[in-house]
């Protein structure tokens, strides 16, 4: 249900316009360069090139990291799913924790900035 509705509220977004942002250039060799306006429609070529250098074994790590595994491949996988649940959880909760003391931070930045600024 959640998974439902997060989807549903990332469709509803406004999608950036990445592709014309970013060009990816292959070396004969096969080494992508990476040539893009801005941070972000880097980050949108770098995931780019690297799904279709290791597609399979990205989507893989993604499921293992959130500990989904046995979802896929059944009972043999509960174990390694133990594992990265409790990781991923720790992970999310250090990640909000971070955004929270990092939105603090830029909020009082701003109030003094204002306040210098008069």
């Amino acid at each position: 249900m959640l998974s439902s509705l997060l989807l549903f509220a990332a469709l509803q977004l406004p999608t950036p316009d990445y592709p014309s942002r970013v060009e990816i250039r292959r070396t004969a060799h096969g080494v992508p360069h990476i040539l893009a306006e801005d941070m972000a429609a880097m980050g949108y070529g770098l995931a780019w090139a690297q799904l279709e250098d290791h597609g399979a074994m990205v989507v893989l790590n993604l499921v293992r990291g959130r500990g989904e595994l046995s979802k896929i491949f059944g009972a043999d996988s509960l174990e390694s799913d133990f594992t990265h649940k409790e990781t991923h959880a720790l992970a999310v909760a250090r990640a909000v924790s971070f955004a929270r003391s990092t939105s603090r931070l830029v909020r009082r930045t701003r109030r003094m900035l204002r306040r210098s600024s008069h």
